[in-house]
């Protein structure tokens, strides 16, 4: 068994295109949630890997990874 760590940094581009909401209280009110947005991302990686002993360079994998950016805004209405 293998384990591994990583972490990165980036950019995350995000697209709602007309998401509509329903309140439960009041059915009749709408919100519309449209438009896109970017800004600073990161994440963090931790795995294991097991190697297959019959097909040389091929392992199971499992990890969890955290992604998140800072706060996007979008546009609504």
């Amino acid at each position: 068994i293998y384990p591994y760590i990583g972490i990165g940094i980036g950019w995350a581009w995000s697209s709602l295109d007309q998401v509509k909401t329903v309140s439960p209280a009041n059915p009749q009110t709408q919100t519309n949630i449209a438009g896109s947005a970017d800004n600073f991302a990161y994440q963090a990686i931790i795995g294991a890997a097991i190697p297959i002993a019959s097909v040389p360079g091929l392992s199971i994998t499992g990890e969890f990874r955290y992604f998140a950016t800072l706060d996007m805004e979008h546009s609504v209405t």
